[in-house]
């Protein structure tokens, strides 16, 4: 039975250095899928990109209205979000995030040379510069998934202990 709440007894940790030029995102994805990781957390994640793409927080407050790009119509019910898109380098100040069997979700706050920061949500498209060095700690007999949310009308974390 899923639950929001499960206790863990102990942890396997996997550290993995992401090379130049790789998306990290996908890159985080690999080292889940290499070493069968269904549920782990972020220890920590440090280094720099290229370039970067973060979604920021869905914002319910603003009306936005999309279009159709083919018949030009309105489209109800579609949540748009503001795409953070910029060029570097930049480094990673910060990085938290979870693992689940159905993806990630990461948060990351970036700063460029100027002293500007940048925070969002983890998408493809964050290109390594010079490195990044990551440590998951996996969750082991934890089954954590992203299930739809009618409260909050995203997919939330639920977590249950593997048999």
């Amino acid at each position: 039975m899923p639950t929001n709440k499960v206790i863990i007894d102990k942890g396997r940790v996997v550290a993995a250095r992401i090379t130049p030029n790789k998306d990290l995102k996908k890159e985080i994805a690999h080292i889940c899928e290499t070493n069968n990781i269904k549920c782990a957390v972020i220890l920590t994640l440090l280094g720099s990109l290229t370039e970067c793409k973060l979604r920021r927080v869905y914002n319910t407050s603003v009306k936005r209205i999309a279009y159709d790009t083919k018949s030009g119509e309105p489209i109800n019910d579609v949540e748009i979000y503001d795409i953070i898109e910029e060029k570097g380098p930049f480094e990673i100040v910060s990085a938290e995030g979870t693992i689940s069997v159905n993806g990630m979700h990461v948060h990351l706050i970036l700063s460029d040379s100027n002293g500007n920061l940048y925070a969002g949500h983890l998408l493809e498209g964050n290109i390594i510069f010079t490195t990044a060095e990551i440590f998951l700690i996996e969750l082991p007999n934890v089954v954590s998934k992203r299930i739809f949310d009618s409260a909050t009308g995203h997919n939330e974390l639920t977590l249950a202990k593997e048999d």
